[in-house]
């Protein structure tokens, strides 16, 4: 079987090879961009625990495009390719907003723990203003009341 040769800006190459690394390229986009949605879907839901598998799985992925595209041919233009390309980037803006939002939320949660746990560690008697004063009064009422004084 013979193979059509073609000229592109890299010179002369092998037409079949050219269109077997494009779509070979494609596939991994689309694993990429599927992997991504996945993650997206799993945040949506509130099932945070399931986030690690997804790190495994866009790891492998980013490792297969970075393999795929060094061999892709240099200067062709591929619609197929361009539209998941933009698939993608739109799969990691929405999937980077969120997130954004659950590491914002994180840090929320943990900045009320460190605060309820250093007011539930101070008895009150240096700065009987100061932490309990900086606490939500949910947490305030929670806490058992401050004498003021030492029982040293």
């Amino acid at each position: 079987m013979s193979t059509q040769m073609v000229t592109t800006a890299g010179g002369t190459a092998d037409a079949a090879s050219e269109i077997a690394h494009l779509a070979a390229f494609s596939v991994a986009l689309r694993r990429a961009t599927d992997a991504v949605e996945a993650e997206t879907a799993c945040l949506r839901a509130g099932r945070h625990r399931d986030l690690k598998s997804f790190e495994h799985r866009k790891s492998q992925v980013l490792l297969d495009l970075s393999r795929l595209h060094a061999s892709l041919p240099r200067g062709r233009k591929d619609g197929l390719v361009e539209e998941r390309l933009r698939d993608l980037r739109r799969a990691l803006s929405e999937n980077m907003t969120l997130l954004d939002r659950h590491m914002q939320a994180v840090q929320e949660i943990t900045d009320l723990l460190a605060r309820t746990l250093l007011a539930a560690d101070s008895d009150g008697t240096y700065a009987p203003q100061g932490v309990r004063a900086a606490l939500p009064a949910g947490v305030k009422a929670s806490l058992p009341a401050s004498t003021g004084r030492s029982d040293a």
